[in-house]
């Protein structure tokens, strides 16, 4: 392996790795530490709108400066010391405190990786989804592992976290040169990228279906735990997702010249309704775990998918920009109206309604899509070394 696929495959890895022993369990350790059902949405949803500035604010600058590397390094460091800092505490304001500046250092994270990431991949002749995919291997391994600690003390997760993320900011270093930087006003860059064809309508349909999927995952701990999975179970499911992907990042570049964009965003928007509409009349735990195989195919499909098209109309040297608009709007704010929402359902209507209207609105997202996208670029057509002829 070449060493510039070799840094961005360990980069996932760590990265993920570190996240996997972090975000499957912090909502049940918001729980195990007295706060209630919408405290716990508002931890989430808070952060997400942070998330969606930090990752537009900073990805935006790096595109202008060239200042990637540096970047990247100095945010997964702020991003250890933050997500450690959530161990020290149990109380709400200064949970939610923590919380915001975790968001701030994570936003721009997910652009600048991916953007480098796709660069690597186009100047290598290899694909996104087999640097990606080493991600999915790092979170599987960390989710399941971590998951038996969940019976002992939370707290052990955290110290997993700053361990794995101290090893990924130390790979960081390593980060090969950018080839373009934008030498334009960071505004018209803005407006560049939403005056392309079907972004718009697609960023609308991602906001939906990220609100959907942040809410039914925010909660599926808690959900697993009211249905009676022990700790263990819960590692496990999450963990079945993430394998459930491994094969899908691989042949995610086959899926895209079979399926276009389009095709392959709508299959996996309606692939995670039915899934959430299964959690909406499944009570016994162990049925859970081959609904979460379905989050291969979704994900993927939302993940790739969105990136590589945003990638395709991104102008030379705001990829990371591009990536920040994807991220940010449909992670970011999506994230934020979904675990608004989710804390709100879930602790008004029940489960079996909860996910019954998560499944909705990813039918809805679906709708927009293949409705209102119709101008979204073909992977046929996409050519990225046209794009210089635009600007």
């Amino acid at each position: 392996m070449r060493p510039t696929r070799l840094y961005a495959s360990t980069l996932y890895f760590l990265y993920y790795a570190a996240m996997g022993t972090l975000y499957p369990f912090l909502n049940l350790y918001y729980q195990r530490v007295g706060l209630s059902g919408s405290q716990i949405g508002l931890l989430a949803a808070v952060p997400a709108i942070v998330n969606f500035f930090a990752a537009s604010v900073w990805s935006a600058l790096a595109d202008r400066l060239g200042f990637h590397r540096g970047l990247l390094t100095l945010m997964l460091l702020g991003a250890t010391v933050a997500g450690f800092a959530f161990s020290l505490t149990a109380r709400f304001l200064p949970l939610l405190a923590i919380a915001i500046l975790f968001a701030v250092f994570i936003g721009p994270l997910m652009p600048l990786m991916d953007s480098a990431a796709l660069e690597i991949a186009k100047r290598e002749g290899t694909e996104f989804g087999h640097l990606r995919m080493w991600g999915t291997v790092g979170w599987i391994l960390s989710s399941w592992a971590f998951g038996y600690l969940v019976d002992y003390h939370l707290r052990y997760l955290f110290f997993g976290f700053a361990g794995l993320m101290a090893l990924t900011t130390a790979v960081s270093l390593f980060q090969p040169r950018r080839d373009w930087a934008w030498e334009r006003p960071v505004w018209e860059g803005f407006r560049q990228l939403l005056g392309r064809p079907g972004v718009v309508p697609f960023l609308l349909s991602a906001f939906l279906l990220w609100a959907s999927s942040n809410g039914g995952t925010q909660f599926l701990s808690l959900y697993l735990s009211d249905i009676g999975a022990s700790g263990s179970l819960i590692g496990a499911a999450w963990a079945v997702a993430a394998i459930s992907e491994v094969p899908m990042l691989f042949f995610s570049g086959w899926w895209l010249q079979k399926l276009g964009y389009r095709g392959f965003l709508f299959l996996g928007y309606l692939i995670y309704a039915a899934r959430w509409f299964g959690f909406s009349v499944n009570q016994v735990p162990g049925l859970a775990l081959p609904l979460q195989l379905l989050q291969g195919f979704s994900f993927t499909a939302f993940l790739v998918g969105g990136v590589t098209l945003m990638g395709s109309v991104a102008p030379r040297g705001l990829e990371a920009t591009a990536q920040a608009l994807f991220s940010g709007f449909a992670m970011g704010m999506g994230g934020f109206a979904g675990s608004l929402l989710a804390g709100y359902l879930y602790e008004t209507q029940g489960i079996a309604r909860f996910y019954l209207m998560e499944g909705g609105i990813a039918l809805v997202a679906a709708l927009i899509l293949i409705l209102f996208c119709r101008q979204c670029p073909d992977v046929a057509t996409a050519n990225p070394g046209e794009r210089e002829s635009d600007l």
